[in-house]
Formats: C-alpha cells, structure tokens, sequence
C-alpha cells in the first residue's frame, strides 16, 4: 500500500530535495552527516530532531494542553451540580457544570461547548479563568466591555472604555 509520512504526507522512500531527509522517521541530512546509506544509528537524526532547534517550529500551547487535561479529569468524575456551582450559560435543556468563564465573551462554558475556544484558533486570545458566579456584575453596564481596570480617583473598576 501507499505509506506516507504523517507530518508531510511525501513518499518514504524519495528523499526531500529541499531539506535532504528520507521521509522514513529515521531521516537524515545528507550534508550535515558526509554519508550516505551506510550511516549508523548514532548518525542518524529524526526529523524531530532536526525540528527541535527549527525557530518556526510551533509552540505547544501549554495553556490549551493544561485545560484540556482539567477538561479530561472533570469529564471523568461528574458529580450533581451544587448551589455554589456555576452553570455553563450555553446549556439550555439540561444545565452543566461550568469549567471555565471567558473574560472575552463573559460567559461560562461547560466541557462541551468550552471545545471551541480550546480548538479554534479564533479564540486563542480570550482569557479564560475559573468558573465565575458573579460574570455580569464584572461588565460595564454603560459599554458592555470587562471592568479590567481600577480607576484609582474613583476607587472603583472600570472598562477600557470608561
């Protein structure tokens, strides 16, 4: 069958003529080794290891990669919701657990609807916190934006706008 590299999606077995690795996980570059076919192991790189100190490399996002694994152990341990607890504001029928609020947004989101802005890119910079109880009474009545800021004249939270 047609084997292909999952990261390129290039054949195995033709070398890249940009970058001289075999598509195969035990790549090497030709011009950096001075070999050819014959290379030993401690020879050989990976294109992991080639990547490693590639600056264009994407970063793992650690902050998506943490609450996706606060998203899996809540997931697995589901429990009644309490009176303290606060209620993701995108479930209608059957209210759920939230486990993030969105500073962005200003809303609360249960497992399931708080994929979107793990997932998508379009969300990477919203600020996501704890659940927050009291979300509507940290917007500004007047401009509808998130009371970020302390006016210390007026002693009191405001928005960017105010």
């Amino acid at each position: 069958g047609d084997k292909s590299c999952p990261t390129c999606l290039k054949n195995p077995a033709e070398p890249d003529p940009e970058n001289g690795l075999r598509q195969n996980g035990a790549a090497e570059r030709k011009e950096d080794l001075g070999q050819e076919e014959d290379s030993t192991p401690e020879q050989i790189r990976t294109q992991a290891d080639l990547n490693e100190s590639d600056p264009q490399k994407p970063e793992v996002d650690r902050k998506t990669a943490e609450t996706e694994q606060q998203v899996q152990t809540v997931e697995q341990k589901e429990e009644p919701l309490g009176p303290n607890d606060v209620v993701c504001d995108s479930c209608i029928e059957s209210p759920r657990r939230a486990l993030k609020s969105c500073l962005t947004c200003l809303v609360s989101y249960c497992e399931a609807h708080l994929r979107p802005h793990l997932e998508n890119p379009k969300f990477q910079n919203h600020r996501l916190v704890e659940p927050l109880g009291d979300i509507e009474r940290r917007t500004c009545e007047s401009h509808k934006w998130p009371l970020e800021l302390f006016c210390s004249a007026d002693g009191s939270c405001i928005c960017q706008d105010c």
